[in-house]
């Protein structure tokens, strides 16, 4: 599909009226921002197929009752046949005119990206579907597969049991590890804090004789 698209696009170039790449829209945008004279002048450079002037155009030899519209159109469809813009933006730059050959560049390219998008980035034939058709992805024929949602899974006894015996472990080996750096680098507090304990649980002061470890 393709390259049959790109052999019209050929063929359509060869045998084409005028440019294949400027409008009357454009031609009209040129007319209108060039005074008559400018217009004569820029004519007269068109004759000229090389890429640079050879003397600097009167205006002289061009018609002076017909519009500048009409010239350029009549440029389009003679001596412009077959060629680009690009020759009529080159004269316009040359003569001074800068701005209107920005604005024709710019003009033409958006015109040609829109027609790449047409021709190849869009489905050229999908205006000849029917509207009910299931190659349309919003026809009511095409299953729609649900949106996933998040499932929220509640927490079971289990679950929960598993947590807390997680954070009893973890308080009990952080305990240890305290006492044994309370033991290892203040023996003497360790002391006092083991009798204390002692103390508490048995109710009277341990003797040297008693071994009592607190782990």
């Amino acid at each position: 599909m393709i390259i049959f698209t790109i052999f019209q696009l050929f063929l359509i170039q060869q045998h084409c009226s005028g440019t294949f790449d400027i409008n009357d829209h454009q031609l009209q945008m040129v007319a209108d921002n060039l005074k008559m004279d400018e217009c004569r002048k820029l004519i007269e450079s068109l004759h000229n197929k090389g890429f640079e002037m050879t003397q600097q155009p009167k205006g002289d030899s061009e018609p002076k009752q017909v519009s500048c519209l009409r010239l350029l159109q009549h440029w389009n469809t003679h001596e412009g046949k077959g060629q680009t813009f690009h020759q009529l933006a080159l004269r316009l730059k040359q003569l001074g005119h800068y701005d209107i050959a920005d604005r024709l560049s710019l003009s033409v390219s958006d015109e040609k990206v829109g027609e790449v998008q047409d021709l190849f980035l869009k489905d050229p034939f999908k205006s000849k579907i029917h509207t009910n058709s299931p190659l349309l992805q919003d026809s009511p024929h095409v299953e729609k597969l649900p949106s996933k949602q998040k499932i929220d899974v509640p927490w079971t006894t289990f679950d929960c049991i598993q947590i807390g015996l997680f954070v009893l472990i973890v308080f009990a080996f952080t305990g240890l590890a305290l006492l044994s750096l309370l033991r290892l680098f203040l023996p003497d507090s360790f002391i006092r804090m083991r009798t204390t304990l002692y103390q508490s649980f048995t109710g009277k002061r341990p003797g040297d004789e008693d071994v009592f470890f607190i782990m």
